[in-house]
């Protein structure tokens, strides 16, 4: 026997001729090829790498499922992202990640800000060193802005578009708060 058609839903209802709440049906946006409500979880697995603390994309911990590189987008934290960055100055290829990116722009920040309190206690406030200073930082991050954006699949010389006055700054901004692309991309640097 099928079920009574009901007017309101524009389909037979899910009802039986004897109930008088219709039943629930599992989405079916949740269910699985299987038809149970969810997918399955994948095992737990971990890498050598994620396991070392020097590894730079390594959290120290087991169970971290990220496996790529420095150089590669892997994610950094502070001393790793600082350490690497230092390394790769002037390593335009490659990617990097927004953690890297973001511990190695604080580090830049916090050095650019003591600097800034020490020439001006020095100077005692005769002239200001804030231009070239802002000029360092800014030659400091570029291989790494150059990278960061590689790590969204663009090219690294959308760079450039920052040098227009506050439309390029903010355009350059959210690329670089942009997530990068999962797995391999262009820009990838061969282990």
């Amino acid at each position: 026997m099928t079920a009574p058609y009901d007017p309101y839903e524009g389909r037979h209802s899910t009802r039986t001729p004897g109930e008088d709440v219709p039943r629930q049906e599992t989405p079916r946006h949740d269910q699985d090829d299987q038809g149970g409500p969810y997918p399955p979880r994948a095992p737990y697995t971990s890498y050598p790498q994620d396991t070392d603390p020097g590894y730079a994309g390594g959290t120290g911990v087991a169970g971290s499922l990220d496996p790529r590189s420095y150089l590669n987008g892997g994610p950094a934290r502070f001393g790793a992202a600082v350490s690497q960055g230092l390394a790769h100055l002037l390593t335009f290829r490659g990617r990097a990640s927004r953690s890297a990116f973001w511990w190695f722009t604080l580090f830049t920040v916090i050095v650019q800000t003591a600097l800034e309190i020490i020439v001006s206690r020095a100077s005692h406030g005769a002239r200001s060193a804030d231009a070239p200073l802002a000029a360092v930082a800014t030659l400091l991050t570029l291989a790494l802005t150059v990278r960061r954006l590689h790590d969204s699949n663009r090219t690294g010389w959308w760079w450039l578009i920052g040098w227009i006055p506050l439309i390029g700054w903010v355009v350059l901004l959210v690329f670089t708060l942009l997530p990068g692309t999962r797995g391999p991309n262009r820009f990838d640097v061969a282990q």
